[in-house]
Order: structure tokens, then sequence, then C-alpha cells
């Protein structure tokens, strides 16, 4: 009888704890589930890296070796060259005095163009929007070979034009100043890029400043070749403005369509 007594004592205890372990496991939460995300577990997305290729580099150590090059060649003072940009006297001394002459200025403009190239191809390269075939050194050698023949048709036609109006002098000094700025803006340009590409501080900013820097001597370029045209041209001021419209700012306008479009 006791053992009877003893076995219904212990399954009434088992039943006991049973009904205690389901009644506690429906009130059981987990430490962790007020951490739980709203739509469950989400990746987590990998950061773009925006690095520049290999050949980027070495293309720009190489162009900056040619300026140490062409500038040790040389005779005339940096700071003429600055000058002659606004100033006539300094434009009169860097190719009187100093016997510059718009063909020993070509090597910086050069290099001034594959600075542009490579700007463009980084441009496309870090911009879906922009959609090509290829974004590497084949498309870099493409736009600056588009360049050179962009200037070297633009010269001519200027040239031409002049001696149409037997005016060749202010030829001289348009084609002459372009040639100038684009040696200041190789100057600037090459250094810049090494910084945007390889510093730890590069930013948008630089590469907006960057971009405001080729804009803005673009169009002290233009403005001051229209100058140097109207005050020593002896033929007709008016056609001359127009033809240097369509050599200089059409192409630009065809060249910002075809990309927006």
């Amino acid at each position: 009888m006791r053992q009877t007594d003893s076995t219904a004592i212990l399954q009434a205890d088992d039943s006991i704890s049973i009904a205690l372990a389901e009644q506690s496991a429906q009130f059981c939460e987990s430490l962790y589930a007020g951490n739980e995300p709203a739509n469950g577990f989400i990746w987590q997305k990998e950061r773009p890296i925006h690095g520049t290729s290999g050949w980027i580099f070495g293309a720009l150590i190489i162009l900056l070796a040619l300026i140490s090059l062409y500038l040790n060649n040389q005779k005339f003072k940096i700071k003429d060259i600055f000058m002659s940009l606004f100033d006539m006297r300094a434009l009169d001394r860097v190719f009187r005095e100093n016997n510059l002459r718009p063909r020993s200025l070509m090597p910086m403009t050069g290099i001034y163009l594959a600075s542009l190239s490579i700007l463009a191809v980084y441009t496309l390269q870090h911009n879906e929007s922009l959609s090509f075939a290829t974004k590497d050194w084949t498309t870099c050698l493409t736009i600056l070979g588009a360049l050179i023949v962009y200037i070297f048709v633009k010269n001519y036609l200027i040239r031409f034009f002049c001696t149409l109006f037997d005016d060749n002098n202010a030829s001289f000094l348009y084609i002459s100043n372009s040639y100038l700025f684009y040696f200041v803006g190789g100057l600037v340009t090459i250094p810049v890029l090494l910084l945007l590409f390889y510093s730890p501080i590069a930013s948008s900013t630089i590469f907006n400043i960057l971009l405001i820097f080729i804009a803005t001597t673009f169009i002290l370029r233009i403005i001051r070749g229209m100058q140097l045209i109207l005050t020593n041209s002896k033929s007709s001021k008016l056609y001359l403005f127009y033809y240097l419209c369509i050599f200089e700012i059409v192409p630009i306008l065809v060249v910002l369509k075809t990309i927006i479009s």
C-alpha cells in the first residue's frame, strides 16, 4: 500500500513538473527577440572601391617626368608664362626676348591633352550612366588622338582664314595664346591628378576643383584670344569673331550634346 502511495506521489510530481514546464515554455522569450530585424536578416552590401588602373599611374609618372625634362631644357621663366596670359608686355617678352615659338610649346600641349584624356577615362570608369565599350588605355589613346586632330585642324583653319584676310599676325597671337594656356593647364593638371588618384586626402571636392580649373582656363583662353584678335587684327574683326566662335565653341557644344543624349 505504501508502494502504491509513493508511486502515485511520484506520478503526481511528474505531472506537476510537466505542466509547469509547458507553462514556462509558453511565456519564455529569447534573449535576442528584441534585436531581430523586421524583415529578416539582410546581408550588408559591400562598399564600392574606387581605384585606378595601373596604367594610369604609369602614364602620370611618365607625363610628370616629361614635364621635368622639358622645363630643364628651356630657358624661359615660369613666371613669365603665367604673366603672359594677361599681360601683353609679358607675352612679347616670352616670344621675343626668350625666342620662344609656338612649336616649342607643343610638347606641353600634348601633355595637357594627355591629362585631359586620362581624366575623361577616369570619369567614364566611375560613372555608370555613361556606357562605353571599353574604359581602358585604348579609350584614352582614342580620346587623345581625337583631341590632337581637333587642335591641328582648328589651328590650320585659323591660319587659313587669317591668310585669306592677310592677317597672319593675329593668327600667330591667337594660336600662341592657346599654347600658353595649354602649357599652364598641363603644368597644373598632372600634379592635381596624382593628388586626386593616389593621395589620402583625395575627395570629390578636388575632382570638382579640377573640373572648374579646366573650364575656367578654357573660358579665359577664349576671352584672351578674342581680345588679341580684336586689338591686333587689321581686317574685318566681325568675320574673324564668327570664325573663332565656330572653331572653338561649336565643337564643345557638339561634344556636350553627344554625351548628354
